[in-house]
């Protein structure tokens, strides 16, 4: 038989590849994703004058179909931040997902990333209705925290760690995380695989590593596009 057209087919202009090179066209429109286990489609606009901050990249895919596949996992959080948001797809997943009985005001997600992102994360976030359960945060890795409410409930992360900045995430996660605090980092081995230094870092601050199995839809994906994919969850010491 043949092969079903992809849930994420993009219409494009121009797209990095996983390694830097140009392969294809950004999109003059926004991107329906499709992950069994969510409501309804998330729709994303990709722009990259925001380099490759500006697109949705295959981990994200992966950890948004994992929080679909265990919504208990976060569905009664009360406090949810995503770090390098970039586009905003996890956060915005999460707002899909969340309970709405926990008794809290206002936004229970934050999705940050630099201040000159904000405008294109907020777009991106009243396009799918979910403005009431998440926010736009400016936060520059190695700054205070206090702001967002640490210790929070969970920390998410897709394609952070290739950095030069390692060591100030290293030290905006440890600032956010306490012991019960859940941690989900998805991330891809590359050619020059220069996130190490962040997971040597994390070591070294205390943080302990597992990695847990990708969501099932992944192995329905074209060859390739899951190459290198791990999702981990890290632990925060009993003190940091």
């Amino acid at each position: 038989g043949h092969l079903a057209r992809p849930l994420f087919a993009r219409r494009t202009r121009r797209m990095y590849d996983d390694d830097g090179r140009w392969w294809s066209d950004s999109p003059d429109e926004a991107e329906a994703i499709s992950v069994p286990g969510l409501p309804r489609s998330i729709h994303i606009k990709e722009d990259l004058r925001f380099g490759t901050g500006g697109r949705v990249w295959n981990t994200a895919r992966a950890l948004v179909g994992h929080l679909a596949e265990h919504p208990a996992l976060i569905s009664e959080k009360r406090r949810i931040i995503e770090l390098g948001s970039g586009t905003g797809l996890i956060g915005i997943a999460c707002g899909m997902l969340l309970s709405a009985h926990t008794g809290v005001d206002g936004p229970r997600v934050a999705v940050t990333d630099m201040e000159s992102v904000m405008p294109f994360l907020r777009e991106n976030i009243e396009s799918n209705g979910v403005a009431g359960a998440v926010e736009a945060a400016p936060l520059l890795w190695g700054t205070d925290v206090s702001d967002f409410g640490a210790p929070v409930d969970a920390v998410l992360m897709a394609d952070v760690a290739y950095t030069d900045a390692y060591a100030e995430l290293a030290a905006t996660l440890a600032s956010l995380c306490g012991p019960e605090t859940l941690v989900l980092h998805c991330y891809a081995t590359r050619k020059k695989d220069v996130g190490q230094l962040f997971f040597d870092e994390i070591k070294r601050l205390g943080f302990t590593t597992e990695a847990l199995d990708l969501p099932s839809f992944v192995i329905g994906w074209p060859d390739g596009w899951a190459n290198g994919i791990t999702l981990y969850q890290h632990r925060a010491p009993p003190s940091l």
